[in-house]
C-alpha cells in the first residue's frame, strides 16, 4: 500500500540563481561550493517563476494487420526555460538581448542589429531547498531567440522575461544531450 504522507522538503517554494557559461559537467550534476558553482557567471536571481518546458513529440506506428496502436517513438523534443530577471547590467543585456552587440559608443551602451550569429552557452538554475541541498536544471547549450519587453514602471520592478533554447550536444550520450535536472545535489 502507498503512504499518503507529505513530505514537506519537496515542495520548494524559493528563488533560482542563474548562471550562463558554467562548465558541463561529464556526468551530472554541477559541482557547488557553498551553494555556488566554481565556473560561470551570476546573472541574478529569478522574480518570477523559473518555468521549464520539455516538450517531446512522438509518431504512433500502427500495423496493417490490426487498426491498434503497435508502438509509439520520439520523434522531436525541445527543452527550454523561461525566467525572469530584474538585474539589468550591461553585461545581461549583452547575454541575453540576442542581436545585441557591443556598441561602438562603448559600455555601458548595448546597440542592436547587424548581429548573425548568436552565442551559445551553458544555462544552469541553482535552487536552494530548506533541508540544505539545492534543485539544479542545466541546458547544456543554449540561446535566447524569444522576443524581449522592457515595462518600465512605478508601480513594480522592471524584470525582462528570458527563454532559453536548448541545442543539441552530440558528443553526448542519447538520453543526455539537452541538459538535465537534479533534485538532491549537496553543497561542498
Amino acid at each position: 500500500m502507498a503512504s499518503s504522507t507529505v513530505n514537506q522538503n519537496n515542495i520548494h517554494i524559493g528563488r533560482g540563481d542563474i548562471y550562463l557559461g558554467c562548465t558541463v559537467p561529464g556526468t551530472p550534476p554541477v559541482p557547488l561550493v557553498a551553494g555556488v558553482p566554481q565556473t560561470g557567471v551570476f546573472v541574478g536571481g529569478t522574480l518570477g517563476p523559473a518555468m521549464i518546458n520539455y516538450k517531446v513529440t512522438t509518431v504512433d506506428v500502427r500495423t496493417q494487420q490490426s487498426g491498434v496502436l503497435a508502438i509509439s517513438v520520439v520523434n522531436t523534443e525541445d527543452l527550454e526555460c523561461e525566467f525572469e530577471i530584474g538585474e539589468l547590467t550591461f553585461a545581461n543585456i549583452q547575454a541575453f538581448f540576442l542581436g545585441a552587440g557591443i556598441s561602438p559608443f562603448g559600455s555601458p551602451t548595448a546597440s542592436f542589429g547587424g548581429q548573425v550569429a548568436p552565442v551559445f552557452q551553458s544555462l544552469l538554475i541553482v535552487a536552494p531547498k530548506r533541508d540544505g541541498s539545492f534543485h539544479q536544471f542545466m541546458i547544456y547549450n543554449s540561446y535566447f531567440p524569444r522576443d524581449r519587453q522592457v515595462t518600465f514602471a512605478r508601480e513594480k520592478e522592471t524584470a525582462v522575461k528570458i527563454t532559453g533554447v536548448g541545442i543539441g550536444v552530440f558528443t553526448r550520450a542519447r538520453g543526455d544531450q539537452l541538459g538535465f535536472w537534479n533534485t538532491n545535489v549537496i553543497s561542498g
